[in-house]
């Protein structure tokens, strides 16, 4: 990432998620969400999850794609503004483009999938909890890849749980009774579930606060990490622009 993109979009996204990750480990389930607090942690969540490096890389490879299906949603507003002068089409002006300025476009795309509103909103709408597993003593392992989600959180059983402290987990539910499942399960069982997902998701790193978990990131690290929900988000991107284009 370049320091710009840092400076400008990260640092602020992390910022205000450091203040909901310091309500919910103070208050638990009793911290009091604020609008901006709420969408803060959920935008600081979406670019867990399409930040790391070979998210990058995927964003290059999808790109030429990404950029047809941009170059054809623009083509009328380029109509109504193109000057004389200027090339026929979006297409051809887009070709002349010096790097920097396709370089900026990437990072813009980018931006624009981490903040998406209609995405965001969904998860601001999931019903939240904070659940304590201080009681259990054993503590929550985190890793580089520390969300645990269903495969597509829309469903009846949908869900985004992340561990945020050794004794604290983030849950996000979409219905009733998804969030029935993470309050009534024993929190031993909660605990060994999530430390399990969270070592098999890691790419690198697994962190803990001791080596009593040593055996389990052995023979465990890494072995089913998730599909990168970047990759469904750059597919998302391309649909929305194509319809739009269409119209």
């Amino acid at each position: 990432m370049g320091p710009e993109i840092e400076s400008l979009f990260f640092e602020p996204v992390d910022g205000h998620a450091s203040k909901a990750l310091a309500k919910m480990i103070k208050f638990g389930d009793s911290a009091h969400w604020t609008e901006r607090l709420r969408s803060a942690w959920t935008v600081f969540i979406l670019s867990l999850e399409m930040r790391m490096p070979e998210d990058l890389e995927i964003l290059r490879a999808k790109w030429p794609a990404l950029m047809e299906a941009w170059s054809a949603q623009a083509e009328g507003r380029y109509s109504n503004i193109r000057k004389e002068a200027d090339p026929t089409t979006y297409r051809e002006y887009r070709s002349l483009l010096p790097p920097s300025e396709d370089e900026k476009l990437l990072f813009d795309a980018l931006m624009k999938m981490i903040n998406n509103p209609t995405l965001g909103q969904f998860i601001n709408n999931m019903f939240w909890d904070v659940i304590d597993t201080s009681a259990a003593g054993i503590q929550l392992l985190t890793s580089d890849r520390p969300i645990i989600r269903s495969n597509g959180i829309v469903g009846d059983h949908g869900h985004i749980v992340i561990p945020i402290s050794p004794n604290r987990i983030f849950a996000a539910s979409n219905t009733i009774a998804a969030r029935a499942t993470f309050k009534s399960m024993p929190i031993t069982q909660l605990i060994n579930e999530v430390n399990l997902r969270v070592v098999r998701s890691a790419a690198k790193f697994v962190y803990s606060t001791d080596i009593i978990h040593q055996d389990l990131i052995c023979s465990n690290f890494g072995i089913e990490q998730q599909p990168r929900q970047f990759e469904l988000s750059i597919a998302r991107f391309i649909k929305e622009l194509t319809g739009s284009a269409g119209k």
